[in-house]
């Protein structure tokens, strides 16, 4: 097995003041130190302990999708993501959103970009947002653009939801707008149990010195137990 040779470590900080008229940075595909940018967050490039107490693939994938998602935080707050399409490619590559508008891509990093300080934001507003904006209810898109916003809150897919034992309503349900924001609360009710913590654990025993929510510890293991 091949082990990945950087991490990024996130640490909890103080929140920068908001930058008007900043000039929009490009983004790498590599792990970029930037302390002191960023929501909360601090940035910084640390060696990937081989010490392991699971050696198989799924935690290999898991380090790999470490190293995109780090790359994402760390190029969000230094760019203006409704127009750097660089910023754009990395998170549609890494939350499989792809075939999508040009109106859709060009409403959801409008409304990022606009948000991505926003601490208060929901999911009810962004899949409000998106509703209205594209006629269509995106639980799962919602939750992806949320989750960025505030890495606290988890991501709806079909491996959570799978994982969980639950199902997304039906597109014909006349109640699905509703429906979809009830299923999501109970993925963040699961996600403060005894059997979520569980998977903290599994994720820190296998990557001791990523420094990233809890949350988002429980949602890389649940996307590769499947």
């Amino acid at each position: 097995m091949t082990f990945l040779p950087l991490l990024c470590t996130i640490r909890n900080e103080r929140k920068p003041p908001r930058r008007r008229g900043a000039v929009s940075a490009p983004c790498s595909n590599e792990i970029c130190a930037c302390d002191g940018i960023g929501r909360h967050a601090r940035f910084r490039c640390c060696h990937l302990s081989e010490r392991r107490t699971v050696v198989d693939t799924s935690i290999e994938k898991i380090g790999i999708g470490l190293q995109k998602y780090c790359s994402i935080m760390s190029c969000l707050y230094q760019t203006d993501v409704s127009k750097d399409r660089e910023f754009q490619r990395l998170f549609n590559g890494y939350y499989r959103m792809r075939q999508r508008s040009e109106r859709f891509y060009c409403c959801f990093y409008r409304y990022l970009e606009e948000h991505k300080f926003d601490d208060a934001l929901t999911y009810a507003q962004v899949l409000t947002y998106l509703f209205q904006e594209t006629g269509c209810i995106h639980a799962s898109f919602s939750s992806k653009l949320l989750a960025t916003v505030r890495p606290e809150m988890p991501v709806w897919d079909k491996y959570v939801l799978s994982n969980l034992g639950l199902r997304a309503p039906y597109y014909s349900c006349k109640s699905r707008f509703q429906r979809v924001l009830d299923t999501y609360q109970k993925i963040c009710d699961w996600y403060q149990t005894s059997e979520a913590q569980a998977k903290v654990a599994v994720f820190d025993a296998n990557f001791p010195n990523v420094d990233i929510t809890d949350v988002k510890k429980i949602d890389f293991v649940l996307w590769q137990t499947r």
